[in-house]
């Protein structure tokens, strides 16, 4: 399964269905199953290079992951709790409101919410906080407040004004995406007197020898120098096309999101997820309690996330190259991402643990069937069906080699 997974890949590339990148997946011993790099990082032939296991790239939403594991280390520690009110921690939290619609003159119709924020919910993503780009009443809540303030606070992306915003269910009654992870990241920054990066470069990058992973990347001359560039899919012919280095160019941020501000490499995410996998004790105590919560799925109701995970469009980027028929797909949501509910046979056990970001990287670890792998890419849009396809290959691949070819 591992040479056709590699020809998958190759044909792929062959017919510009997939944009260049890496793929990892290894076993419960640390050993690798598949190690594949391929394609360019541009598609401009001047400045093109070969995609590398070390070539740098935005991970976007698949920051959560190793934010969460931040927030676990400080609980582990006493810093944190997991189901105490978030306002002991960020008091701008205290008495947060729920949107239910607008006044004829514009004005938001708020309700004070009757449950507390917690760490866990920030965790599950069922705190209520929504993106704001996903929500119709926290867009406009926004487009106001950027007119009162003298500038669009989307494009600042300063957390205490992008994701400081009414939620929009009561917390823990639902599930969806947003900043809630950005907002757990600001805890630990509140806790230990660190900024997010500093904190996970002493706790996660320094002990797993990360090099290149950082929130900082502009003059950092190690990242930039293995930057990958942006490619674009053409929206008339379906094929890798265009660059699109306009689009979400790195930049220096003041803030350090941990929902989406890490760069780094496969051959760096990798460290985690082997990690993970072994539970070796180097990112969370071994066999401990929040090792076990990271594992867990979380939500009594998970009908919210099902929706989003089952839906056509937002399930491409949601449960990329999985199978999302809502009749025979169950989906939960740990305190470290998604979890496959129901066993998904040849792809993925009960329990598997999984994410991605925004320009198509992807992760899991299967604890059960003892692998774990990544995908790396930068393509646009977000959710590219054809590449999700190439991470649910690795998967199953990946699935396959660790058991021997027995399922």
């Amino acid at each position: 399964m591992a040479a056709e997974f590699s020809s998958t890949i190759d044909q792929a590339l062959h017919d510009k269905r997939i944009a260049g990148g890496a793929a990892i997946a290894i076993d419960k011993s640390g050993r690798e199953l598949i190690r594949k790099e391929f394609g360019k990082t541009s598609t401009n032939p001047s400045d093109a290079k070969p995609f590398a296991f070390d070539t740098t790239l935005w991970y976007a939403s698949s920051t959560k992951l190793l934010t969460s594991i931040c927030a676990l280390h400080c609980v582990e520690q006493g810093l944190l709790k997991l189901d105490d009110d978030i306002a002991t921690v960020l008091p701008e939290w205290k008495d947060p409101q729920i949107i239910t619609g607008y006044a004829d003159d514009g004005t938001p119709i708020l309700v004070k919410a009757e449950q507390k924020i917690t760490l866990r919910r920030l965790l599950t993503h069922s705190s209520g906080m929504v993106y704001p780009e996903m929500n119709p009443s926290i867009t406009q809540y926004q487009a106001a407040k950027s007119k009162e303030l003298g500038y669009d606070v989307a494009k600042e992306e300063r957390i205490s004004e992008y994701f400081m915003n009414p939620l929009i269910f009561e917390p823990g009654s639902s599930w969806v995406y947003g900043p809630s992870i950005d907002w757990a990241g600001r805890m630990v920054e509140v806790v230990t007197g660190s900024k997010l990066g500093e904190f996970m470069a002493k706790h996660i990058f320094e002990p797993l020898g990360m090099r290149y992973s950082t929130f900082d990347p502009v003059g950092n001359e190690e990242v930039m120098s293995r930057m990958t560039g942006r490619v674009g899919r053409n929206a008339e012919t379906g094929l890798v096309g265009e660059e699109t280095s306009g689009l979400r160019q790195v930049r220096k941020k003041e803030d350090h999101h941990g929902g989406s501000g890490m760069y780094s490499c496969a051959n760096d995410y990798i460290k985690v997820l082997t990690s993970l996998l072994l539970d070796d004790g180097k990112l969370l105590p071994s066999g401990g309690a929040m090792m076990q919560e990271l594992f867990a799925g979380q939500l009594e109701s998970p009908s919210g996330l099902h929706f989003w995970a089952t839906h056509p469009m937002f399930g491409a980027f949601l449960t990329p190259g999985y199978p999302r028929d809502p009749e025979t797909t169950e989906w939960n949501h740990s305190l470290g991402g998604a979890i496959v509910a129901k066993e998904i046979l040849g792809h993925a056990s009960k329990g598997t643990l999984f994410w991605s970001g925004l320009p198509n990287n992807y992760w899991f670890v299967d604890r059960e069937a003892g692998v774990a792998g990544c995908y790396a890419s930068w393509i646009l849009p977000p959710g590219d069906a054809p590449t999700g396809e190439m991470f649910g290959a690795l998967q199953r691949a990946a699935f396959w080699e660790a058991k021997g070819g027995v399922l």
